[in-house]
């Protein structure tokens, strides 16, 4: 009998793996095994709810109750932003695993979401649109994911509205003024009688400074938008956004 080709053998290899080992039954940041639940219990400790004390407005994590000095200081123009964890240790690891192949975790990071908007109104859900280089090189738009997911819990459209006109430097590579200057001009509204009047929820998988975020409620609320709220599985605590150069 011949052998068979080393693709095939890899293929079958990997199908056996998730036939006798599914991803379900092992730990989804160590694959320890788990027997039926996302993380062993190690992990889940990990995982960094934003169920503390939180700015009202951005909806990062604060230590002194009331709006943040960031947003006093320059108000957003979205009314308000929800986020279920906060961008570090176990969280941030999961956020990076769902941004790179972990395209199956949009459920569960979904109803993490969903909790967090409990008693929130909106009409519609509009994700941040990936570039074209982030999609070149994921194969998937991780927002849109959620946002389908997202779209199914709280029984309202998603609409890609907005799409991304301009490949922009990786806002990590950047101080906190260049993160807004870098968006401008970044995104364009195609979808316009669908925003109008509208109660739009912008979806995006993690805050930093909120320049994105920002950036979004702007081209919203010029399209004619009613209110615009934004949402994102993770959000960075204050103190450390703001240690990002200005």
């Amino acid at each position: 009998m011949k052998d068979f080709p080393k693709n095939l053998k890899e293929k079958l290899k990997g199908g056996a793996r998730e036939t006798f080992f599914p991803l379900k039954y092992t730990c989804e940041l160590c694959k320890r095994e788990t027997f039926g639940t996302l993380f062993c219990p190690d992990c889940e400790r990990e995982i960094v709810k934003n169920d503390g004390i939180s700015c009202p407005v951005c909806g990062r994590r604060v230590f002194g109750a009331g709006v943040c000095s960031e947003c006093k200081n320059l108000r957003p123009l979205f009314e308000r932003a929800f986020s279920p964890l906060v961008y570090e240790r176990g969280s941030a690891a999961l956020v990076l695993k769902f941004k790179n192949g972990g395209a199956y975790l949009a459920e569960y990071l979904s109803s993490l979401i969903v909790q967090k908007l409990e008693g929130q109104q909106f009409d519609l859900i509009v994700p941040v649109p990936a570039s074209k280089k982030a999609l070149k090189r994921r194969g998937y738009d991780q927002t849109a994911l959620l946002a389908k997911e997202l779209s199914k819990k709280l029984n309202i459209p998603y609409i890609a509205a907005v799409e991304s006109v301009k490949d922009t430097a990786e806002q990590k590579t950047l101080t906190r003024r260049g993160r807004a200057e870098n968006l401008i001009g970044a995104f364009r509204v195609v979808k316009k009688k669908e925003i109008k009047g509208k109660r739009a929820l912008i979806l995006d998988d993690v805050m930093t400074t909120g320049a994105t975020l920002d950036e979004m409620a702007r081209i919203l609320i010029n399209a004619g938008a009613a209110s615009v709220k934004a949402a994102t599985i993770a959000s960075v605590e204050l103190e450390k956004a703001a240690t990002i150069p200005h």
